[in-house]
């Protein structure tokens, strides 16, 4: 008997050790029913172990245990108890239990849809046939009533139907039929979760909206979609819809790392394909060349139906080369840019990338004539930028819509650096080209002055050289009338005739030109921004020395030793912001002033006597002061006479004006009357 009761309390207390290793299993079925069979293998065990305790005389000096019949009654006791909470626990668990397992079955079998989803990713990479079959697995697992899914490309708005999966037989080609909210799906990482009533507007007759939209997301970009119709016999619960996300997530994260890795070698093969084409670039060759050799390289890794290069200068004139279908190089010299109200214009002042994927009625009228006119349908057009400064505008061009890709925009990118290169090129070579025609421009002026017989034939060459270099709208030579405060015109060359304009033999009164008065005093070259808030020119002065309305002016004194003889005057019509007079054009017009001082400085040595010694060194001294006299007087009469003719050409002078001009008539005599006295012999 001792023997049998250590066999029932070692089982009873194994089944405690048993269900305790087991709790948390237990626990997940009915806590309440975990408890009641804990307190029955409880009290079963203790109470066995009692049994033997007393049959082995352990027991004897407990109070009470000692007794046999009342410990044969405690005995009794806990064996109901415990037998009762068991046969409790046990008869509530065992249903738990038996319906626990069966939902484990179904959960596990549900959950064999992830594992396909996972397993066809391993062997398969086209996303389409990812996506028709793990519809079929959706379908088939969760026993659904049909189901679509779709692509959405990113170059187009419109989805594409992948996979239409409907058991009613639905008529094929019904996937075309959909329409759907496009600016939901372009929202798509804004606005969240999909809802099938948002984003599908138009379905085929006899389909219903979807219950059910799964997502298939890049990154935050929508790559694909699945619509789901619930069967209403196999209700979906809220952990198989979250199935159904995981398994779009895991196609989404297959897809992110395909592009991860497509994106890395494209890096790579974009990076051997530019110093590929650097490489073989020869910035000293011309232009021709590398424009063809970039354009060849790109039709190798793209399909490019027009491309066009427009260097712009900063007179504001462009040099464009084009090269189309044909292969053939057009070169555009001399383009007025500035004057285009063209897309690449646009592009060029405000810096900024334009492109276009289907050109269309709405857009035409802002697009270059020659794209419109062959038929072209996509479009990007790329600032070329060396540093901050903007050398000119890159233009490809096809003939399919949506047809530049993110990669093919890199290519184009990437090549913009080539680009910029060539350009800079181009300015370096016309700038050199440029020096070296002034240069010869300026020598063969200088042999002509050598040569000519009179002043008269010097500046009508030098207006004419000054006028075909420079392109002004206005230029005007002219001399100080040693006679009176006058500036002589001696030679006039103007781009549109004018009726106001004083002819090329014409006189000015100097008074009324305020700033070639300024140069002539200072022997200084002058810019004038005639559309600034300050420092303009005069309507009078505007008047007699260029006739017309201009926005800048240059001024450039003819100066021999310390002397102004005399004025070169352009003048521009175009904006500001369109056309400045560069420090290399002030430099030349500063050169053909110089070699007009040389050639009177040749008259002057042919009609000096032949003098020597101490007669010549105060016949020098004489005419040096005699000049300076001349000139001091000159001025001051100037500012009389500018004075007096202020005072008649205009209205009713004000208080203050009058007062002006009466302190500059009182200060110009003064000083004629100190030369005057200080000059006189005595």
């Amino acid at each position: 008997m001792q023997i049998f009761d250590f066999v029932v309390a070692l089982i009873f207390l194994l089944a405690l050790i048993a269900v305790s290793r087991f709790r948390r299993y237990l626990t997940a079925e009915d806590r309440e029913s975990y408890r009641h069979i804990v307190s029955g293998l409880t009290i079963l065990a203790v109470v066995s172990l009692a049994k033997i305790y007393s049959g082995l005389g352990l027991l004897r000096p407990v109070p009470f245990l000692s007794d046999l019949l009342f410990f044969r009654l405690i005995f009794w006791i806990g064996i109901i108890t415990g037998l009762t909470f068991l046969i409790s626990g046990v008869t509530s668990w065992v249903p738990l239990s038996r319906s626990y397992r069966k939902y484990n079955r179904e959960r596990i079998e549900k959950l064999e849809f992830i594992k396909k989803v996972e397993q066809l990713l391993r062997v398969e990479t086209r996303l389409p046939h990812i996506l028709e079959n793990a519809l079929d697995h959706m379908v088939n697992g969760y026993r659904l009533a049909g189901g679509a899914v779709y692509v959405y490309p990113k170059r187009k708005s419109t989805p594409i139907g992948v996979a239409w999966h409907d058991p009613t037989d639905v008529p094929s080609g019904q996937p075309a039929q959909v329409i759907f909210n496009e600016r939901i799906l372009r929202q798509f990482p804004r606005c969240g979760d999909l809802h099938p009533d948002r984003v599908v507007d138009k379905l085929p007759d006899g389909v219903t909206i979807p219950d059910m939209i799964v997502p298939v997301s890049a990154g935050k970009r929508l790559v694909a979609f699945f619509m789901l119709w619930v069967n209403p016999t196999a209700p979906m619960s809220d952990e198989d819809r979250m199935n159904l996300k995981i398994a779009g997530d895991i196609i989404g994260n297959a897809v992110s790392r395909d592009l991860l890795e497509r994106t890395r070698d494209f890096g790579q093969d974009l990076k051997r394909w530019y110093a590929h084409l650097v490489s073989h670039l020869d910035y000293r060759s011309d232009t021709h060349g590398n424009v063809s050799m970039i354009v060849n390289s790109l039709r190798k890794q793209m399909a490019v139906d027009f491309f066009s290069l427009t260097f712009v200068r900063d007179d504001g004139m462009a040099c464009r080369y084009t090269i189309g279908e044909a292969d053939g190089l057009l070169t555009e010299s001399n383009i007025d840019f500035a004057k285009s109200p063209s897309t690449t214009n646009f592009v060029y002042r405000n810096k900024e990338t334009l492109r276009f994927d289907d050109l269309n009625d709405e857009v035409t009228a802002q697009v270059d004539e020659i794209i419109t006119r062959n038929g072209y349908r996509s479009l990007i057009l790329h600032p070329v930028q060396h540093g901050v400064n903007v050398e000119g505008v890159m233009t490809v061009a096809s003939r399919e819509p949506f047809h530049f890709t993110r990669q093919r925009c890199q290519y184009i990118e990437a090549v913009l650096p080539a680009v910029a290169g060539v350009a800079v090129a181009e300015r370096y070579r016309l700038e050199a080209k440029a020096r070296e025609r002034r240069g010869y421009i300026l020598n063969n002026f200088l042999s002509h002055v050598t040569a000519a017989r009179t002043y008269d034939d010097v500046f009508e060459r030098a207006a004419a050289i000054i006028a075909t270099e420079l392109k002004p709208s206005v230029v005007r030579l002219s001399t100080v009338d040693n006679r009176g405060p006058f500036l002589q015109s001696r030679a006039l060359e103007i781009a549109r005739s004018s009726q106001s304009v004083i002819p090329a033999r014409g006189s000015m009164i100097l008074s009324l030109m305020q700033y070639h008065q300024l140069v002539i005093d200072t022997g200084r070259p002058m810019m004038i921004n005639q559309q600034s808030t300050d420092r303009k020119m005069t309507e009078a002065e505007k008047r007699q020395a260029f006739g017309v309305e201009l926005n800048s002016a240059l001024l450039v004194p003819i100066r021999v030793g310390e002397m102004t003889l005399g004025v070169i005057s352009l003048a521009e019509t175009r904006a500001w912001s369109r056309y400045q007079f560069r420090p290399s054009d002030i430099q030349f017009v500063t050169a053909v002033a110089a070699v007009i001082a040389t050639a009177v400085q040749l008259d002057r040595i042919r009609q000096l006597p032949a003098v020597t010694g101490d007669e010549d060194t105060d016949s020098a001294t004489r005419s040096r002061k005699v000049e300076q006299t001349r000139g001091r007087i000159r001025s001051s009469l100037s500012g009389i006479m500018g004075s007096v003719e202020l005072l008649r050409s205009g209205p009713q002078p004000s208080q203050e004006n009058l007062n002006r001009c009466l302190s500059i008539i009182d200060k110009s005599a003064r000083r004629i009357s100190e030369y005057v006295t200080a000059n006189l012999p005595e």
